[in-house]
Order: C-alpha cells, then structure tokens, then sequence
C-alpha cells in the first residue's frame, strides 16, 4: 500500500484489526486489513499529524498535529469527537491512559497536557521541560507519566496529581523512544546516536546500564543476553535506527524454563531510513 505523503505514528488497534497513522497532510488514517478492507481518512487536522494513539477501553482514537490541537475520533462512526486546544506549538505526540479515561500530549512548547476523554476539557498542564516534547507516555497501570524532550531530559509525573516525581539528566542530547517497565521502577530510552538503548532507575535516578546494539548481536549468538527483569515471562521489545534496521532484543526473566534466554530474536531489514519508533 502506497501513500502520496508521509506517514507516521503508526499503530495497531487494541483487537489488532486495523492499523492507525498520521500522515503529512494532515488526515488520520485507518487502515481495516484484517478484513481486507481500504483506509478510512478522517479530516479535521489542518497540518501535519505526527502521533496517534488507541484508546485502550473504547472506539476512540487521539491524534496529535502541528495544527497546535488534539484530537479524538470515533472510530465506528468515522467522525471528530473532540478538538482540545490550549498547546501554544506543535504537537508531537500523544498517548491514552490504560483506562482510556485521560489523554496526554507533549508539544513545542515545552508543556506536557493532560486531558479528560469524556468531558472533553483540560486537566492539568505540566512544566519542567525547556523543549520540544516528544515523546510522553502513561505506566501501564496509569499512574505515572513519562516525558522525554529536546532538552536533554525525562521527567517522571505522578498522573493524578501532576507532581513531577524525577527528573533524569545528564544526558548529551535529546532522547526519543521512551518505555516505562510494567512496575514502573525503570525508564528505557533510544540514544541520538541510535546505537544504544539507555535503562534508568525512576527512583535513583541513575543508568542501570546502556544496551548497545552492536553487543546485542555479539552476545546473542552465544545466547547469555539476559540483562534485566521486566515481570514474568515479559519480553519487551527495542529498536535501534541503524540505517534502516531494527533490532529486536528480547528480554526475559532468566527463571522462565519454557522461554528463550533472551538476545535478538528478529533483524527485519526492509525498512531504507532510519526508524524512531515501534
């Protein structure tokens, strides 16, 4: 399937039957593969779309645009079910809480905003960053917010109260690809220089250790990458934009019998530029 414009931000829905993604001229796209379907094009954004999200409980869909707004959709009937405004920059990127009660953006105006799903009003706006924020995500429990920006910098927020919690720096430049472990306790982010993922302690505030993705191939062969806990028998996957590639690094507990020990399990290689997010 080919598209006239870029396209970004692309994601599978929670049931896996379609596939979400803004694109450059500013529509939001779906996708029906499963059922052999085309692409529904949903217009209201009035410039580039670069993030979306699924709503994890409904039908909904949250879109995030260099328009300055946010967006949420019905994806049954294909219709705009509210436009948030109040980000003072472009937005770049947006996330659904897990009980599809909150929707949070980050933008070019250094605020991290919280809003509420239902009612369709602002919650809280959060400051810390001094740039461009992209990108930010809830815990899986949804308590907790992760925010990385062009200043160098992730701040950790309590969900409910908007509390900036940690802020991790020391870092050379800016950070993108942000995952935050099931039990919330470790933060992992892409490098700029694309050759090494970074784990973080959230409550030290420290390196746990960089996953290097040219160690990754070595010691995966030998089957001995097994470097951090996640929850049982959860893998999580990472990537690396290295000229087009991605690495997929699977890490396990090392007590799962029935799992793998863990390294690269995959190099998908179709891919010609580099790659930011998965």
């Amino acid at each position: 399937m080919f598209f006239s414009s870029g396209i970004y931000g692309v994601k599978f829905s929670p049931n896996g039957e379609d596939i979400a993604f803004g694109s450059e001229d500013g529509t939001v796209g779906i996708w029906h593969w499963a059922r052999g379907g085309g692409v529904v094009c949903l217009d209201g954004h009035e410039s580039w779309v670069p993030s979306v999200a699924w709503s994890p409980k409904t039908c909904r869909l949250v879109s995030g645009s260099q328009d300055e707004t946010v967006r949420i959709w019905d994806t049954e009937k294909n219709v705009q079910f509210a436009c948030h405004k109040g980000h003072k920059g472009s937005v770049y990127c947006v996330d659904f809480s897990p009980n599809g009660n909150r929707v949070v953006s980050g933008a070019a105006d250094g605020t991290v905003r919280v809003w509420d799903a239902a009612r369709q009003c602002s919650v809280a706006r959060l400051r810390g960053h001094t740039g461009i924020i992209d990108p930010v995500v809830f815990s899986k429990d949804g308590s907790r917010l992760v925010s990385a920006a062009r200043d160098a910098t992730v701040h950790i927020w309590d969900a409910a109260t908007g509390e900036q919690l940690t802020c991790l720096r020391g870092h050379e430049n800016f950070l993108y690809c942000v995952g935050i472990s099931p039990d919330g306790r470790d933060v992992a982010f892409l490098r700029p220089t694309g050759d090494a993922i970074s784990v973080w302690s959230s409550s030290e505030g420290r390196e746990l250790f960089p996953l290097e993705t040219k160690r990754c191939q070595e010691r995966s062969r030998s089957g001995r990458l097994v470097q951090k806990q996640y929850g049982e028998n959860q893998a999580q996957s990472h990537i690396s934009h290295d000229v087009g590639t991605f690495w997929l690094n699977v890490i396990l507990r090392p007590a799962a019998s029935s799992c793998p020990t863990g390294g690269i399990a995959d190099r998908l290689t179709n891919h010609r530029l580099s790659m930011v997010s998965l």
